[in-house]
């Protein structure tokens, strides 16, 4: 089947007119290392050498938080 420019809708304008280019968001520095997770069940386990790392408890009950005492 032979398709026209017509067949297909404009796009839609950007909601914020002349914003100018996007710049892509910097990469984390804190992207976790190797020794600093695991995979258990199919999930990534972070290590307290991670957390202490990153430098603040992300409030998410993580396993090997050294900042808050979930577990008890």
């Amino acid at each position: 089947m032979k398709t026209t420019p017509s067949q297909f809708p404009e796009p839609p304008s950007p909601s914020v007119p002349n914003a100018g280019p996007v710049e892509a968001a910097p990469v984390p520095a804190l992207l976790a290392q190797p020794g600093e997770y695991y995979f258990e069940d199919g999930r990534m386990v972070f290590t307290a050498t991670y957390h202490l790392r990153r430098g603040y408890c992300c409030g998410s009950r993580c396993r090997h938080c050294p900042y808050k005492d979930w577990n008890r």
